[in-house]
């Protein structure tokens, strides 16, 4: 949907997301952890009824209004991190970490890690969040958060970014360099000297 209007007549909502390093140095040291997914992520959050009709489309057969918020509004991101972390208010920042659909539960022992979960996904329950079981892990020493491998050691870059980088064409425009330096900067913790790298790109 095209909600360029919509979204330019609205005030940007000031509610910050967190800051990606400190929530993956936060994790060091945990050998114990769980990967929640949330499917449809924002498309778990209700529309106040009263706004429901803002986000309304045309189809054939009439007119339609969302009453689950759609991801394309301007201020989706931020509403989605407010909301998640007023629901897991008292385990934030002790053990467990959100970043709008991701959801990491840190324990320094599997006893301590199994009554996390628990807390966690009663929580989730009560408001009838619900996570993708297929796309989550338990119980694990790694895995994905923030698109790095997270261990108890340190991180390792996604194989997934690596490979888009290798199978992606020579770029011959500069959009597609543009394109090229943000998959590099991605990665840029695992790339020694990559300003010098990328240089001659800038040149060309």
């Amino acid at each position: 949907m095209d909600y360029s209007s919509l979204n330019k007549a609205c005030a940007k909502y000031m509610y910050p997301l967190p800051e990606e390093g400190e929530e993956l140095a936060s994790l060091m040291g945990y050998p114990y952890k769980c990967f929640l997914q949330l499917p449809k992520e924002y498309n778990q959050i209700r529309m106040a009824e009263e706004d429901e009709e803002k986000a309304g489309f045309h189809m054939e057969e009439g007119v339609y209004c969302f009453t689950y918020m759609p991801k394309e509004l301007k201020n989706s991101a931020a509403t989605l991190q407010r909301i998640m972390e007023k629901f897991l208010t008292n385990q934030r920042g002790w053990n467990v970490k959100i970043y709008l659909e991701e959801i990491v539960i840190k324990s320094k022992s599997e006893p301590d890690l199994v009554q996390d979960v628990k807390e966690t996904l009663r929580k989730l329950k009560r408001v009838n969040i619900k996570i993708d079981l297929s796309m989550s892990l338990f119980g694990v020493k790694e895995g994905r958060f923030l698109s790095y491998i997270v261990t108890e050691e340190g991180l390792r870059a996604y194989p997934g970014r690596i490979q888009a980088i290798i199978l992606s064409p020579t770029p011959r425009s500069p959009n597609q360099i543009r394109s090229l330096f943000l998959q590099l900067t991605a990665i840029s913790k695992f790339i020694s000297m990559l300003a010098k790298l990328k240089h001659p790109l800038r040149e060309a």
